[in-house]
């Protein structure tokens, strides 16, 4: 039980970090000038990149997210197989939501 209770004070530590990372990423593409609707849908991918798929299904914080496997494993695998939403176009903009936000950081 112990163990479980780490874990779950590890996730929780790092959903509070990964919530300060997107506030700096909509301040930054605040200062880019993107339109409203813009800064929302970027946020919204990145979002679920870190607080779905690396923290919820890899346990992984933000700076992991970096490995081109982890990027590969969401937009190739993961992305197409459990977001009904996945498009070819909306493959597409997360990868560039995931980009800036990386070069943001």
């Amino acid at each position: 039980m112990e163990e479980y209770d780490d874990y779950d004070e590890k996730m929780k530590e790092i959903k509070k970090k990964n919530d300060v990372y997107l506030k700096e990423f909509i301040e930054d593409l605040t200062k880019e000038g993107l339109k409203e609707n813009t800064i929302r849908r970027h946020y919204q991918n990145v979002k679920f990149y870190l607080n779905v798929y690396l923290l919820q299904w890899e346990a992984l914080e933000m700076a992991e997210g970096t490995d081109w496997m982890n990027i590969s494993g969401y937009l190739g695998e993961f992305f197409i197989r459990k977001c009904v939403w996945s498009t070819p176009a909306s493959i597409k903009s997360t990868a560039t939501s995931i980009k800036k936000f990386y070069k943001c950081m």
